[in-house]
């Protein structure tokens, strides 16, 4: 427990980089707040009856809490986000879309919305997990230290994020367009009412390949019960709605990346690969 007399000896960067991690990164009160400050005793004094109440309630055995219950889908949700998506003729369309769907709670907890970047007409498309806490404030796909890893993997395949040739260039995306809090793991619930925008988003994009970055991601898109670790490397092929296949490899996610750089052998191999198919 942090006091005033170990606070001076606490690293307090480390402290703000908890807190960022959990999901709170804003502050949102215009004046300071002493934490250490006492708090009121505050006593209250029951009254009669509620004393009886008291007294009987005590006698009775205590039932278990009960759990939050988790949301799932009545099929009215995702018939509308189904709806939504296909009404989409455009990229600028689908983002409005998404944007608009009210049954994604986590977007009131997001800073914005993080959509996609790069070369649209590109022939490589990269899907990751979730957006995190650094997309969430720039509103930018795979931003910040995992989104300059990204960059320089694309760029030893000769791909730049936003080279006007389709060939030489990559399109990015998340599974999810809202930050969960925390950069949690997003709920199934989730996942299944993001899934006809992102399978929208691939029918405008129209990419000839897709990387799958990322546990969530790879299950998601492919509905496997497989992690990354076993399929990472091979070649899967997607379905579209629209009839089309698109070949699909899954590999590691850049921020695995960052905190198992042992595993950036494998992630280049998985890169080479993915490099000479393109060039076909």
């Amino acid at each position: 427990m942090l006091t005033k007399s170990n606070l001076e000896n606490y690293d307090l960067a480390a402290v703000l980089e908890w807190y960022v991690q959990n999901g709170v990164d804003g502050a949102w009160l215009e004046e300071p707040q002493d934490r250490m400050k006492p708090s009121a005793v505050v006593t209250i004094v029951p009254s009669a009856s509620e004393e009886v109440v008291s007294t009987a309630k005590s006698k009775q055995p205590i039932a278990p809490p009960l759990s939050l219950p988790v949301p799932t889908s009545s099929g009215a949700e995702l018939k509308d986000a189904i709806a939504r998506a296909g009404a989409a003729q455009n990229l600028a369309e689908l983002k409005q879309a998404v944007q608009n769907y009210p049954y994604l709670t986590i977007k009131s907890t997001a800073t914005q919305i993080v959509f996609g970047d790069g070369n649209s007409q590109s022939h490589l498309m990269i899907i990751g997990d979730a957006p995190a806490s650094d997309d969430d404030r720039s509103g930018i796909a795979f931003a910040g230290e995992v989104g300059d890893l990204l960059n320089k993997m694309m760029n030893a395949i000769g791909r730049t994020r936003d080279h006007a040739d389709p060939a030489q260039s990559f399109y990015v995306t998340n599974i999810l367009n809202w930050r969960p809090p925390g950069n949690r793991t997003p709920t199934q619930f989730e996942i299944d009412l993001s899934m006809p925008f992102l399978k929208r988003h691939i029918e405008l994009v129209s990419p000839k390949v897709i990387l799958l970055t990322g546990n969530v991601a790879t299950k998601a898109l492919l509905g496997t019960g497989e992690s990354i670790t076993k399929i990472r490397g091979k070649w899967r092929d997607y379905e579209g709605a629209d009839g089309q296949t698109i070949k699909v490899m899954p590999s590691f996610h850049p921020s695995y990346l960052l905190k198992s750089p042992t595993q950036k052998k494998a992630s280049w191999d998985d890169l080479q690969i993915l490099r000479d198919f393109l060039r076909l």
